[in-house]
């Protein structure tokens, strides 16, 4: 820890007094040390909803708009789909690999309402950083984001998501959200929105910089776990939280996937690989067919949405 915080290298002479104290009775005597569990805090829906809030509403920590709305759509995210923050922004046991969510994670589908001449845009998103996986691309999962109603809209996943690509001019055909949403001819069947030419691999979350002309997003930089643990743990407080962490979201989903799901749909939401890697790598389906807002906001599992992901095979990157 010396060397990575302070540059500071002590010699291996210090190193054996130090390592000889904490094995002493002094050091015992001093620290009394248990083997006691801690106190492991689990975030609901309400929780969540109230950090989200706060982001939204800080003027003091978060000094530019794209890293609100990043912040929002993480914290959405982690709390869907009880994904470890390491996959979605660069993790801190992998520093500067620049490892994080890319546009290539998201396959961005409009789907036409018919009987009532509405436009759904759903994504599909891919987590390939699967803890002790992220080099092997055989392990990774997926599942479904669905745009939230409108008086949710601050906590919806979906319009933070095209928000971004929008700010960031990915798409081809379209660029602005009334493109999409109300498009001079509704079209007659589902399609997914193209990427611009070498979009595919531009980072979602990026890091704050400092410029000549004040506070920017990174144009490449990935937002650290570090950057978006302390955000949130400053908006937590303002939430009223005095401690909240990503995973205080993560063990919150896993409880909710707990309680309402069988173990294979836990274990695949959660990226846990039940069984043989050989079965996991060769025949099982890597995308989730949860609802997994549904079961966020404990509001059930939609029939409708669940049946247009079982519909929709061609959201499974692993179909032929």
């Amino acid at each position: 820890m010396w060397p990575r915080y302070c540059s500071v290298y002590l010699s291996s002479r210090y190193l054996f007094q130090v390592k000889a104290y904490i094995n002493s009775d002094a050091f015992r005597d001093l620290a009394l040390l248990t083997t006691a569990m801690r106190t492991k805090r689990v975030a609901d829906s309400v929780d969540v909803d109230a950090v989200i809030c706060a982001i939204w509403h800080d003027t003091t920590f978060i000094r530019t708009n794209r890293m609100r709305v990043q912040m929002a759509f993480i914290c959405m995210l982690s709390a869907i789909s009880a994904e470890r923050p390491g996959a979605i922004v660069e993790s801190g046991t992998h520093r500067n690999t620049n490892q994080a969510l890319e546009y290539r994670d998201f396959a961005i589908w409009v789907i036409p309402m018919k009987e009532t001449k509405r436009i759904v845009v759903v994504a599909a998103v891919t987590i390939r950083l699967l803890k002790g996986q992220r080099e092997n691309d055989a392990f990774f999962k997926s599942f479904i984001i669905f745009p939230e109603p409108p008086t949710s809209r601050a906590s919806c996943p979906m319009m933070s998501l095209l928000t971004m690509a929008l700010e960031d001019g990915i798409f081809s055909d379209v660029s602005t959200i009334d493109e999409i949403l109300y498009p001079k001819r509704f079209p007659d069947h589902m399609h997914r929105l193209s990427f611009k030419p070498g979009k595919e691999r531009l980072l979602v979350l990026r890091n704050e910089v400092l410029g000549p002309d004040g506070w920017t997003i990174s144009p490449t930089k990935a937002l650290g776990y570090d950057p978006y643990r302390r955000l949130l743990s400053q908006c937590g407080k303002a939430a009223g939280f005095d401690h909240f962490t990503p995973y205080d979201m993560r063990r919150g989903a896993a409880n909710e996937a707990d309680a309402q799901l069988s173990a294979n749909d836990r274990d695949l939401l959660l990226g846990h690989v039940s069984g043989t890697e050989q079965f996991y790598a060769s025949y099982q389906s890597r995308l989730s067919c949860v609802d997994v807002q549904g079961l966020y906001y404990q509001r059930g599992q939609d029939g409708q949405a669940k049946q247009l992901i079982r519909v929709r095979r061609s959201w499974d990157v692993q179909h032929p």
